[in-house]
């Protein structure tokens, strides 16, 4: 998947929590937070820490995947993003 913005990381994330049957309370627990800063984050809260975000991918079992690249992106079927952009619009 090809990440263009925050919106599409929360997206996939709460789709995937979804997916796997989990409520937010679940994966809060699973992850040492609130179900309220697990709903935040799966709308799109600006100020999430990008560590907890980290950690919410890896109980989903989802996979970042980065690249340097001079055309700013390339698709090879993995769907590579930006990290320095990701995280900026993180930050906004």
């Amino acid at each position: 998947m090809l990440i263009s913005s925050f919106g599409d990381v929360v997206a996939f994330i709460r789709g995937r929590r979804i997916e796997m049957k989990m409520t937010q309370s679940d994966l809060a627990t699973r992850v040492g937070v609130s179900r309220e800063w697990v709903n935040g984050l799966e709308t799109g809260k600006s100020s999430v820490e990008f560590a907890l975000v980290l950690r919410v991918l890896e109980e989903l079992q989802i996979s970042l995947a980065m690249n340097k690249d001079d055309d700013y992106f390339q698709d090879n079927g993995v769907g590579l993003v930006d990290l320095d952009i990701f995280l900026r619009e993180l930050s906004n």
